[in-house]
């Protein structure tokens, strides 16, 4: 377990420029050391990995939904912009593999909603027990030794998933994807708005997802 001691509150009565000063008189290099000296109390390496594991793990389940998605719209725009995000996400091979199975999904015609509930599902499991994780790795991190109950644990992290993930993902797709949903777009004005207008507000859809984090 941890051997981190708690860290005070210091809510109110600090700002930044106290933290400007302290870290003045107390160094950068010692700043570093004692914070590597800390993740490495509270066995941060190992909740990284494992935060590592489960984001990597709820997108793959996010790309599952969004194939169903795409198959549950059919052909036409909506469809398109999934498509070409997929294969933003993926380029080369695996992005052909995503468009394949789309079409391929569209073609068949049966179990066209089993992707999109299934993926949806798994993500939102997922995603509860990563910002689980997410908790525990702070509370040994902030010295805390024993988590919330199981109910009131899940049920926040449930909710910080239903709230600061979707503001995440949100955020990365405005970001990351932006371009392919302003090539989705008829007109070259709405396009070209979009692609400036994408990165003012991927930036404020994570900041409102760290804000919600740190509250």
């Amino acid at each position: 377990m941890s051997v981190a001691n708690e860290v005070p509150e210091t809510y109110g009565e600090t700002d930044g420029d106290d933290a400007r000063k302290t870290l003045a008189r107390t160094g950068r290099g010692r700043l570093i050391k004692d914070a590597f000296q800390r993740l490495r109390a509270a066995d941060g390496f190992s909740h990284a990995r494992s935060l590592a594991f489960l984001t990597a793990l709820v997108l793959i389940q996010g790309v599952i939904a969004l194939v169903g998605l795409a198959t549950i719209v059919g052909k036409g725009g909506m469809s398109n912009l999934i498509t070409n995000s997929l294969q933003t996400v993926a380029p080369g091979p695996a992005g052909k593999v995503f468009t394949e199975a789309v079409a391929a999904a569209q073609k068949s015609g049966t179990h066209q909603s089993l992707a999109l509930i299934l993926g949806a599902v798994a993500a939102i499991v997922t995603g509860t027990t990563l910002m689980g994780q997410l908790e525990r790795g702070l509370n040994r991190i902030y010295g805390i030794e024993q988590d919330r109950p199981t109910l009131q644990k899940y049920g926040r992290a449930f909710v910080l998933a239903m709230s600061a993930g979707v503001l995440a993902i949100a955020a990365f797709f405005a970001i990351a994807l932006g371009r392919s949903v302003g090539d989705s777009f008829q007109s070259d004005v709405a396009a070209t708005i979009w692609n400036v207008l994408r990165w003012p507000i991927g930036l404020a859809l994570m900041t409102g997802a760290i804000a919600l984090l740190f509250k």
